[in-house]
């Protein structure tokens, strides 16, 4: 039957829907095409010669940074769809304002310095994605005209500083994602006109001070995100109007120190996370939210809110299924008695208690928690013994990496370790080589035990730890193929492992670490797999490579032809690779962190426009800044700590006149360089977001 209706829509649509390589030019068949993906398209070709004027939806895949000419879509009237999103840049042109009938425009990493005005004449235009585009610096005053417009995305567009007030005019808006616009200083209150918004993305709006009152007007919101604006101190008393406000995130907005009173009426309330807010200094008004279903309270200091408060928080949150408190109890103040208030919360199905080393004991109330399925207890070190009612309950996943011998053994004989093998996470004792699936020990090699544990296709979250064996099972090197769904993947402590898997065909793949893989000594094209590599990664970490010596960001397709292997990379983190060197150039990124990793410095030279966050530390053997950074004419951020051999400043300094925050830490010698009155003249076009640093930065 499949079959059968497989080949029915192949009938009905196989003069509609073309797969074009504009390279080949093969025009057979285009006449009655309204869908194309337009492959390899060089800007040489022009558009209206291989693409009909009835085409709906266009999408170019494979086709590297476009700059396509003025008028080449002129003749695409009934177009619907336009989707730039596997370009690896695009800059628009005017003749966009033509498409009349243009419905959806996905253009991410814009190269324009401006929204084009011409958007605005697109009447029917109901979703717009413009994401990564940080070269954009305004949007078109007019853009209230596109009255249609229900999805808007600006996230990682941080060179715009501040919205028009023809935006509040945009009363269909369901879906605005402001996500990394840290160039917004304000939120105007205009904003609070948008009546029908659902969805509002403020994470990373790390210059906004404050959220005004209009905002909380916005009673069909059901979603908030306010995650890292770390300049907020404060959420308006007025937030209580948020009626139908479903998920709230608060995380690292490290300012905030309490909620307010109004947060009690937030009835519908399913989902807040305050991870990392590390001046938050009394919750009780959370025990109003009797709806929440997830609450993250990692690293928010339990002793500093105090134990009884947080047992009357506990109390009336009884249909709470997860609860993070990762890092929570601060170590060094003594024994910490957990809260006998968690007997109530008997629907809870996965507690984080991670990384708290002075827990010294839990209450028997644990055995209340029947629903429980994930606990979590990894370097609880200060943790003797679990409670006996543990054992009554229907654990899937007990966590005890890092706990005391005499918690293991106990735990042993009280629960049945079999019930955590759906966690699909394989680590090896890297002292005795032991399994952690204790009734497989022995009884094979890790590569054939990995290869038994094939996980479901629709994992999106991979973690290998501890994998022993110089080659990898037939699932993991065909990769692609099982597990196209995989959106992050993590390779940490493969001692012996010499070659990676072909990872750069896993299409939605965004997340990427490699860390302690001490045998790898090239990234190059194997890693790739082919052809149209790592379309989406956004974040790439290595760590601790220590054998790592080139790293070739380029890799060739076919003769003659060379892609870049993280055509949209975001975010690039290195870190203890002494021995690194990109080579021959590096890709296009916004945020580079490099740490301990001192010839990656030095093989950095050219193509780093869009870099805007820039943080050097623990390069020890670095005597001074390289010439290349005068050249950064988008950096906005450069954190330079722990570099003692950094004793000034270059000149071309001067020249970064985008540069908003400059942090010094435990560099005595830089310091007092940018401290001279000489000098302070040199630095006086930087608008600092915090002083000089004084305190020490420890390791």
């Amino acid at each position: 039957m499949h079959d059968l209706v497989h080949d029915l829509a192949r009938l009905t649509m196989d003069d509609k829907l073309i797969d074009f390589n504009a390279q080949q030019r093969n025009t057979r068949g285009q006449k009655y095409c309204r869908y194309s993906l337009l492959k390899n398209y060089d800007q040489t070709i022009k558009l209206a010669s291989i693409l009909p004027s009835k085409i709906r939806a266009l999408r170019f895949s494979d086709s590297g940074e476009l700059h396509i000419q003025s008028g080449a879509f002129s003749f695409a009237n009934c177009l619907r769809i336009l989707d730039f999103s596997e370009c690896s840049g695009i800059l628009l042109p005017a003749s966009v304002g033509k498409l009349k009938q243009l419905r959806c425009l996905i253009a991410p990493r814009m190269q324009n310095e401006s929204l084009p005005e011409c958007i605005t004449e697109l009447g029917k235009l109901q979703y717009l994605n413009i994401n990564g585009s940080s070269q954009i610096s305004a949007l078109p005053e007019s853009i209230g005209k596109l009255g249609c417009l229900k999805y808007l995305c600006l996230s990682g567009c941080s060179s715009i500083s501040k919205l028009p007030e023809s935006f509040g005019d945009l009363r269909c808006m369901v879906h605005l994602d402001m996500s990394g616009s840290s160039g917004i200083r304000e939120l105007e209150d205009w904003l609070g006109k948008l009546r029908n918004l659902q969805h509002l993305d403020l994470s990373g709006c790390s210059s906004v001070k404050a959220i005004p009152e209009p905002l909380c007007g916005l009673t069909q919101l059901q979603y908030l995100d306010l995650s890292s604006c770390e300049c907020l101190d404060r959420l308006p008393e007025a937030i209580g109007s948020l009626m139908d406000l479903h998920y709230l995130n608060m995380s690292y907005c490290v300012q905030i120190r309490e909620l307010p009173k109004s947060l009690m009426k937030l009835q519908n309330l399913l989902h807040l996370d305050l991870l990392c807010c590390t001046s938050m200094r009394y919750l009780g008004f959370v025990r109003g939210l009797t709806t929440l279903q997830h609450l993250n309270m990692s690293r928010v200091w339990v002793f500093d809110i105090g134990v009884q408060d947080l047992s009357n928080v506990l109390a009336n949150l009884t249909n709470l299924k997860y609860w993070g408190l990762r890092n929570s109890i601060i170590h060094g103040r003594g024994n910490y008695v957990f809260p006998y208030g968690i007997r109530g919360l008997t629907n809870l199905q996965h507690l984080d208690l991670s990384y708290n080393y002075n827990i010294a004991s839990l209450p028997e109330s644990f055995g209340n928690l029947k629903r429980l399925h994930t606990l979590d207890f990894t370097e609880c070190s200060g943790l003797k013994s679990l409670p006996k009612s543990i054992g009554t309950l229907g654990l899937k996943t007990l966590l005890l990496d890092g706990c005391s011998d005499e918690l293991l053994d106990q735990a042993s004989s009280l629960v049945n370790y079999s019930q955590t093998l759906p966690l699909f996470k394989v680590r090896a004792d890297e002292f005795n080589g032991c399994s952690n699936l204790p009734l497989l020990e022995g009884a094979m090699s890790d590569k054939d035990l990995l290869g038994q544990l094939v996980p479901p296709k629709g994992l999106k979250h991979m973690h290998l730890q501890g994998y022993n064996c110089t080659s990898f099972p037939g699932w993991l090197m065909d990769i692609s193929c099982h597990l196209t769904n995989l959106v992050y993947i993590r390779l940490e402590d493969l001692p012996t492992c010499s070659n990676l898997p072909p990872l750069g065909q896993l299409r939605h793949l965004e997340n990427l670490e490699l860390c302690n893989l001490p045998g790898i000594k090239r990234i190059d094209r194997e890693f790739c797999g082919g052809k149209g590599a790592f379309r989406r990664l956004s974040s790439f970490e290595v760590t601790e490579m220590t054998g790592l010596k080139e790293w070739n960001k380029t890799y060739s397709v076919e003769e003659g032809v060379e892609e870049f292997m993280f055509p949209v990379l975001d975010r690039l983190t290195i870190d203890h690779c002494q021995r690194l060197r990109l080579k021959p150039c590096p890709p296009t990124f916004r945020q580079c962190l490099i740490y301990e990793s001192d010839q990656v410095i030095s093989s950095l030279e050219e193509h780093l426009t869009s870099l805007e966050s820039l943080t050097l530390q623990w390069c020890h053997r670095i005597s001074a800044l390289p010439e290349w950074l005068g050249d950064l004419s988008s950096l906005k951020s450069l954190v330079i700590r722990t570099c003692d051999g950094i004793k000034s400043l270059p000149a071309c300094i001067q020249q970064l006149t985008k540069l908003q925050k400059l942090e010094i830490r435990s560099s005595p010698e830089l310091k007092k360089w940018c401290e001279s009155e000489e000098n302070k003249t040199k630095l006086a076009h930087i608008n600092l977001r915090y002083s000089i640093i004084k305190a020490a930065y420890k390791k």
